[in-house]
């Protein structure tokens, strides 16, 4: 299997299933023909529209304005551009006006790229270490009309941004620079890649045990292949329960199912033994670094409302009752959750203290496995008990260091759709909403009668797939990295198309210069996964012509 085995598949089938992916190769493709950096003449990376003096000019090449063009129709959270010419990984701020200053995301922005470096690795056997990281001013240079800066800070601080009225290619209609306050809140990293802008070919890396940082096969390529998965697990938090009375459970993503109306007591149930006399939950978390607090909702089936309907996120009402449950309040309902005591606190695999509990192992995604006993004595034979694991994360997030400039909270959606429950933004038609906890698919367990056996009833495929208006096969994956292919993740016109009420979202770039830009949107996937053609129009993407897919927590 080349170091791809089964959990592997499971976590790659996670994020190819929950977010969105978008991609931009080679923005500056004049320059990439002609082998230099400008478009033109015109450098592409100092084309945008923030911290510009008076007089300079800004979306003059085809290559920042295909870049725009995406950012409007988008409300992404995370961000790469991949570049070479040195070996770092830097973040907010890289601007002249902030100079010696950290930006108000600061303390989300240290954790993530410390995860980047250590995710990505080194290669000791060709002396090449591993990234250096810290502000794009400290570590790289400043810069005027900056990418990173602009998808960062474009839609808060206004007086770094002005419209743009270039006159090359006919011009650009202004008002495409006029940005609303939702659209550019983007965590938006700059990765040089290496010293050398053409590296070796025996530098490149093999795909051999590509997810392993400590592998003989790895390289460039599979160093950023497993940074941008990093990137796509961590832009939102997810739950699953992995785990009842030492049987593993089927994954939570499942083919060609809509994930609401209950779908779960089908794709997700086993029956435990009434004698067993308690039931041992296992479930693992993961899409973050900080476990703050994580456990366990009981309650039966036949006593919840209608609107628990087994679908992550749950509805909003199922939500807001579930958070009261956790948090003990008053409650708008007549039944009650069993929550098992006490809740945890842990690490994800993705900390740099490594990860707690340790799941020697049990957990496909690599994440940490939490365990819990519910007692059956206070449940009959035939009850159907909905098991929901809830998780909280990374609420330091929001703390700021003293040297911060603006002086204002943190901006970005990324540590606003974790950290904040009062942050909403609607752009088109996406809508981002800020929450403080997450909630895995719920498993079901049937009480079983005395003497039956532990058993996994879980029904995974439909019996007549609802394809609707799709005219080819779907691709399923990422990308196509310069001429080397991403092996097995590669998507062509494809975007996963979601009807969701809250999607935080993650993208990646490459190279704005002489190498190439690839554009990688992570959205969190909602209550329903769909995938849908996309057809190219003037570089602007248009999704139709959808299809209900997977089911996911």
């Amino acid at each position: 299997d080349r170091g791809v085995d089964d959990a592997m598949r499971q976590w790659l089938a996670r994020l190819v299933a929950t977010r969105r992916i978008v991609i931009l190769p080679s923005a500056n493709a004049l320059g990439y023909f002609r082998d230099e950096r400008e478009e033109d003449g015109v450098d592409p990376n100092r084309d945008f529209p923030y911290d510009l003096k008076d007089g300079e000019q800004c979306m003059r090449t085809i290559a920042a304005r295909c870049i725009n063009e995406i950012f409007r129709d988008h409300m992404f959270q995370l961000a790469i551009t991949f570049h070479a010419g040195s070996s770092s990984v830097t973040y907010e701020w890289g601007a002249p006006t902030y100079e010696g200053e950290l930006s108000p995301d600061d303390e989300a922005l240290k954790q993530l790229v410390n995860g980047y470096v250590r995710y990505g690795g080194a290669f000791p056997l060709m002396n090449i270490k591993q990234y250096d990281m810290g502000t794009m001013n400290d570590v790289v240079y400043s810069v005027r009309g900056g990418m990173e800066d602009w998808a960062y800070a474009g839609s808060w601080d206004k007086d770094r941004v002005r419209p743009c009225h270039p006159d090359t290619y006919g011009g650009y209609d202004e008002s495409k620079t006029i940005y609303d306050d939702a659209s550019l809140r983007v965590v938006n990293t700059l990765v040089e890649a290496s010293n050398i802008k053409t590296p070796p070919h025996e530098q490149l890396g093999t795909d051999e045990d590509v997810f392993n940082p400590d592998s003989s096969g790895t390289g460039h390529i599979p160093r950023n292949i497993r940074l941008s998965l990093l990137m796509a697990d961590i832009v939102q938090p997810y739950a699953s329960v992995r785990y009842v009375n030492g049987l593993q459970l089927e994954d939570d993503i499942v083919p060609l199912r809509e994930n609401a109306n209950r779908l779960c007591k089908q794709t997700r149930v086993l029956s435990v033994p009434k004698d067993d006399g308690k039931v041992t939950i296992e479930w693992t978390v993961g899409g973050g670094f900080n476990i703050d607090k994580s456990g366990l909702l009981l309650a039966k089936w036949d006593e919840l409302p209608e609107y628990f309907d087994g679908a992550s996120p749950p509805t909003q009402k199922a939500y807001r009752n579930l958070i009261k449950a956790i948090n003990g309040n008053d409650k708008d309902y007549d039944f009650d959750f069993f929550i098992p005591p006490p809740s945890k606190e842990g690490r994800t695999r993705w900390h740099k203290n490594g990860l707690y509990p340790d799941a020697k192992n049990k957990d496909p995604y690599g994440g940490p496995i939490f365990t819990a006993e519910v007692p059956l004595k206070s449940y009959q034979v035939g009850d159907e008990i909905a098991v929901y694991a809830y998780a909280k994360l990374d609420s330091y997030w929001k703390t700021q260091p003293d040297s911060i400039s603006p002086d204002v909270p943190p901006q970005t959606h990324f540590v606003n759709a974790r950290t904040n429950s009062s942050w909403s933004y609607d752009h088109g038609n996406q809508t981002i909403n800020g929450r403080l906890f997450y909630f895995s698919v719920p498993v079901t367990i049937v009480v079983g009668p005395e003497g039956s056996q532990l058993e996994e009833l879980s029904e995974r495929l439909p019996v007549r797939p609802k394809w609707e208006n799709l005219g080819e096969e779907v691709i399923d994956g990422l990308e196509v990295v310069g001429e080397e292919v991403i092996d097995g993740l590669e998507v062509v016109g494809e975007e996963v198309i979601e009807e969701v009420e809250d999607h935080p979202g993650m993208t990646i770039f490459m190279g704005v210069g002489i190498g190439f830009v690839v554009l990688i949107a992570m959205y969190g996937i909602g209550r329903r996964v769909m995938y849908g053609r996309v057809q190219m129009e003037g570089g602007i993407e248009i999704g139709e012509a959808v299809v209900p897919t997977h089911t996911i927590d």
